[in-house]
């Protein structure tokens, strides 16, 4: 082989070029809500790019968002955060027709909120390793759990029951209304995040080498990318219409230089993978867009 197509080789592996999505995917708009870069941001989608951002609230003040939910019924965004005059995580609320204004706190100590299907509850984690519910009409709070591995999110797959990763690193359905816990058979699987038509939950692997769809009325556990070498991360975020979604990736260029924070890419089931942006430090995001 060549020097020249040596070089060549090395410069579209460090440089990750990745297909363009076809662009007849993805011709209208989608609006994002997302953490990135340590502040929360409304990206706009147009032809599988990112064609604008805006900061709704920035780092000089926040920091760490995660958990991010979004109830279509009051149009209102849920999240956890640091605020810079606070030393613990607290949970906040922000109706998206008003995103100039400052959030409302709801709860004082959490984070990684998730809501239930029907808005009417929410799941939040708490140290150590402690998983509550918190009703969104009475404002109570009571514990649920005391097993939940306290990095990953919960993911809500029905009003009452929700998937979540336990500390002996077991995929679980725990129904709330009768506090019943169910093994799924499955290990090192980490829920990420429910999709638009309800029926499958996107996953990440507990050593980040697979996504994964799980299916709960059939408990079947179905991997849908795979990678070797770079790790994948368990955070998604889906279109709203379900034909897609964004995720984490390593890439070379990050092992090269030793950077441990993964780019961002657009996943689409019917067509490439899109390269959205290098090392956004993404840890979440809602469609807004209304259906």
């Amino acid at each position: 082989m060549s020097y020249f197509k040596i070089k060549f080789i090395i410069f579209m592996i460090c440089f990750n070029f990745t297909l363009p999505v076809v662009a007849s995917d993805l011709n209208r708009e989608e609006q994002i809500i997302a953490s990135i870069d340590s502040s929360l941001k409304k990206i706009t989608f147009l032809n599988n790019k990112i064609n604008k951002t805006e900061t709704i609230l920035s780092y000089s003040k926040w920091s760490y968002f995660n958990g991010l939910a979004f109830s279509r019924e009051t149009e209102t965004i849920y999240f956890a955060a640091l605020r810079d005059d606070e030393y613990k995580f607290a949970i906040y609320s922000l109706n998206i027709n008003s995103l100039n204004k400052e959030p409302e706190k709801l709860i004082s100590n959490g984070w990684r909120p998730a809501l239930s299907l029907d808005s009417s509850k929410m799941a939040f984690l708490r140290n150590p390793n402690q998983l509550w519910i918190h009703n969104i009409k009475s404002k109570n709070s009571k514990k649920a759990l005391n097993d939940i591995y306290s990095r990953s999110q919960c993911v809500w797959i029905a009003n009452d029951k929700l998937l979540y990763h336990n500390l002996s690193d077991e995929l679980i359905i725990f129904n709330v209304s009768k506090n019943e816990k169910k093994q799924t058979g499955h290990s090192y699987v980490v829920p990420g995040a429910l999709s638009p038509d309800q029926n499958k939950v996107l996953c990440g692997s507990y050593y980040g080498n697979d996504i994964f769809l799980f299916y709960p009325s059939t408990n079947e556990l179905k991997s849908i990318k795979k990678n070797k070498y770079l790790g994948f991360g368990s955070i998604f975020t889906w279109l709203n219409d379900g034909s897609g979604f964004l995720y984490t990736m390593q890439t070379w260029m990050n092992v090269l230089t030793l950077n441990e924070t993964r780019d961002l890419f657009l996943h689409k089931f019917s067509g490439k993978d899109a390269h959205l942006l290098n090392t956004p430090g993404f840890s979440g995001g809602v469609s807004i867009s209304l259906k």
